[in-house]
């Protein structure tokens, strides 16, 4: 999962700033292009048209990651990261995590009775089990990164609006704070971090990298940043995919029922934290202030406030 993350990252930044660059000096282009098409234009008409061009190329905060290049990317990545691990440590999320620790203490007496239901351990063969293509969905790493993809490509190529672009940078830097959470999570030695005796594992020991679901962690975060930045009609599709995640995982013998909640829920308080900071930065675009000039024509101070 992490090396087709990674590489998707590497690939496609490059490759869709250099496609908003092109796009952006196309639209310079055309409106020079109209400049010269009409040479018999007024004072104040090209006073206009300079203020277009200004407003076109206005160093927006929103707009720096997409015009100056990976360099700026990378910086507003690494300033969103700090934010949602800062952002984890607030009133909300703390509620978050009052919910989660007593979901994980009452599904964790139902992991043995769920287990032997899909484990036959005197062969040692898992029972049960879905057709495959159905389990693949919600395991191989190819294909549960599809709708990340997606999502990328929604906000680098089809978001019109700049906020679009700077939204899908901050659910970048959840998923990696997800991600690196994981395997922090991941490398804890303790009992609850055995994975479930399977077929397609050892059958002289257990692993001990099962706490927490990573998939499940992945795709709840991808629900809950989406959700609540999008609405139901967002939130509901990518809900009902993390539930069937988390029930491939159990029913394959990937996972004990409480590993994919701790997984659940680590990606629900990433996906809280994201949207957090994302609400601060429309909070911040919401208000401006400029120097221009009053209607006689002297130097003013402009305060704005979008509702």
């Amino acid at each position: 999962m992490k090396k087709i993350l990674a590489s998707l990252f590497v690939v496609l930044v490059p490759f869709m700033l250099d496609a908003q660059r092109q796009r952006f000096t196309t639209q310079v282009q055309e409106l020079s292009d109209q400049d010269n098409d009409e040479p018999e234009e007024t004072e104040q008409d090209e006073e206009e048209r300079a203020q277009e061009r200004k407003e076109l190329v206005k160093p927006d905060r929103t707009l720096l990651a997409r015009w100056k290049g990976p360099n700026d990317y990378l910086r507003c990545f690494i300033v969103d990261t700090v934010d949602v691990w800062k952002s984890l440590f607030t009133k909300s999320s703390m509620h978050v995590l009052s919910a989660i620790i007593p979901t994980y203490l009452a599904t964790r007496q139902a992991n043995y009775v769920i287990h032997k239901h899909f484990y036959r351990p005197v062969t040692h063969e898992n029972v049960k089990q879905p057709p495959k293509f159905l389990s693949e969905i919600a395991i191989a790493d190819a294909i549960v990164a599809i709708p990340f993809l997606a999502l990328n490509m929604y906000g680098w190529w089809f978001g019109r609006d700049p906020l679009e672009f700077r939204r899908v940078q901050v659910f970048n830097a959840g998923l990696i704070s997800t991600w690196v959470a994981k395997l922090i999570l991941k490398e804890l030695k303790h009992h609850d971090a055995y994975r479930p005796w399977s077929g397609e594992f050892s059958s002289d020991e257990q692993a001990c990298n099962g706490w927490p679901s990573g998939h499940s962690a992945m795709i709840a975060y991808l629900a809950t940043f989406w959700g609540l930045e999008k609405g139901y009609k967002w939130g509901v599709p990518f809900g009902i995919f993390t539930l069937y995640a988390m029930a491939i995982n159990v029913v394959t013998n990937h996972h004990y029922l409480s590993q994919t909640f701790v997984g659940a829920g680590l990606g629900l308080l990433f996906g809280v934290s994201a949207h957090k900071v994302m609400g601060h930065i429309v909070k911040d675009e919401n208000f401006s202030v400029g120097m221009g000039t009053s209607h006689y024509g002297k130097p003013a101070l402009r305060l704005a406030y979008d509702f």
